[in-house]
C-alpha cells in the first residue's frame, strides 16, 4: 500500500487506495453529516465506504473529514475499527473500514430476537469497553456513544 498525504493534511502517511481498487455498491447502508456508508469490495474484502458527499465542501466539514482520518490512521486495536485506505481520485474522498456484520441496535432490537446469554452480554459490554479504553488512553474522546455505533463481526464479538 502506497502512502499518500493528499487533502487530508496534517503529519504521517495515510494508506491510499486507488479508486480501481474499490468496487461501491449503489445503495447507502447509512448516512451521515457530510457522507453516506456504502458496502463495497477492495482488494478482494468485503468493506465499509464512507463516502464524503461532495470535493468542494464547507471548510468545517472537511476539517471534520480530516481529522477523523488522522484519528482512525493511529488506532490500532482488535476492538476498535480499523482504518484499511483512503481514497482522494475520482468525484469523492473515501474512507474505506472493515465490513461488519451488524451493529449493536440489530442485535438487541432484531426480530426475530436474537437469544443472548448473560455470558455473551457480558462479553458485548466487556468488547466494547476495552475499544472505547483504548481509544481514551490515545487521548481521544469518542462524544457519541449510540448502540448503532458499536459493530459487529459476529454476535458475541464488537468493536
Amino acid at each position: 500500500m502506497a502512502a499518500h498525504e493528499g487533502p487530508a493534511g496534517g503529519s504521517g502517511s495515510k494508506p491510499f487506495i486507488s479508486a480501481d481498487e474499490i468496487e461501491l455498491y449503489p445503495i447507502p447502508i447509512s448516512s451521515g453529516s457530510y457522507g453516506t456508508v456504502h458496502r463495497g469490495k477492495c482488494r478482494g474484502l468485503s468493506v465499509a465506504v464512507k463516502v464524503l458527499k461532495q470535493r468542494r465542501v464547507p471548510q468545517e466539514l472537511m476539517m471534520e473529514f480530516r481529522k477523523e482520518v488522522e484519528i482512525m490512521s493511529k488506532i490500532s486495536h482488535p476492538n476498535v475499527l480499523p482504518l484499511l485506505g483512503i481514497c482522494f481520485e475520482g468525484p469523492n474522498y473515501l474512507i474505506i473500514t472493515e465490513m461488519m456484520q451488524s451493529d449493536l441496535f440489530s442485535v438487541l432490537y432484531s426480530a426475530p430476537a436474537i437469544p443472548l446469554s448473560t455470558h455473551t452480554r457480558v462479553k458485548i459490554a466487556y468488547d466494547i469497553a476495552l475499544g472505547c479504553n483504548w481509544i481514551h488512553m490515545l487521548g481521544i474522546l469518542h462524544r457519541y456513544y449510540r448502540c448503532r455505533f458499536y459493530l459487529s463481526m459476529e454476535t458475541s464479538y464488537f468493536k
